[in-house]
């Protein structure tokens, strides 16, 4: 059911900023709960209509709400912890930094793996950019040009850390407008002299 679960919700976040993916993710939700059903149907030996009966009984079907969703969904405890059929797509991602042509052309060209080196991907990018509607999250007044990290990510990382920085630069990047990004690191982008001491030690 975990597995499930995983491989839908990667699926559909892959794919949530593609043109109208909704009714797309509803068809593939359905047939997970069929397929899951007849999972359960042959494994007890009883047809679609009597696992149900089965399921709603002994509480292994009901209704799961997620955020504002509502789904009929499968249940079932480990422990005393409840684990469901995860069957809740993401909202519809979508890009709002795209300004003039030389912003879009970018994204046409293939990702370097070399981005990874420094612990950044293009996740931390869209995920900014998402969360702030194409305004600057400091000025609130400027469209967004840039995505700022707040943690410095350090090049000497083994890949499985560098990995879990950037999970949490997900959900700490802000997305700014050129002025407040300078701003923010205080007139340049190249570190100054306590940052680099402080690198140095690290490494």
């Amino acid at each position: 059911m975990m597995t499930l679960g995983r491989k839908f919700r990667g699926w559909c976040h892959y794919y949530r900023y593609a043109n109208n993916p909704q009714p797309t993710f509803s068809r593939l939700a359905q047939q997970m709960w069929w397929d899951y059903a007849h999972y359960l149907a042959r494994q007890r030996r009883l047809s679609i209509r009597q696992m149900l009966r089965w399921a709603k009984r002994a509480g292994y079907h009901k209704v799961v709400k997620k955020g504002t969703a509502t789904r009929g969904t499968f249940v079932t405890k480990v422990g005393t912890k409840e684990y469901f059929l995860d069957l809740f797509p993401p909202k519809t991602g979508q890009f709002y930094a795209m300004q003039t042509r030389s912003d879009w052309t970018v994204d046409l060209k293939p990702v370097p793996m070399d981005n990874w080196l420094n612990g950044r991907s293009e996740t931390t990018r869209w995920s900014a950019l998402d969360r702030s509607e194409g305004i600057c999250e400091r000025c609130g007044i400027n469209p967004v040009q840039q995505v700022h990290h707040r943690s410095r990510l350090h090049t000497k990382r083994l890949p499985r850390s560098k990995i879990t920085s950037d999970r949490s630069q997900q959900r700490t990047a802000m997305a700014l407008c050129k002025d407040c990004h300078l701003a923010v690191h205080q007139g340049t982008f190249r570190p100054n002299v306590q940052e680099r001491r402080l690198e140095r030690r690290i490494r």
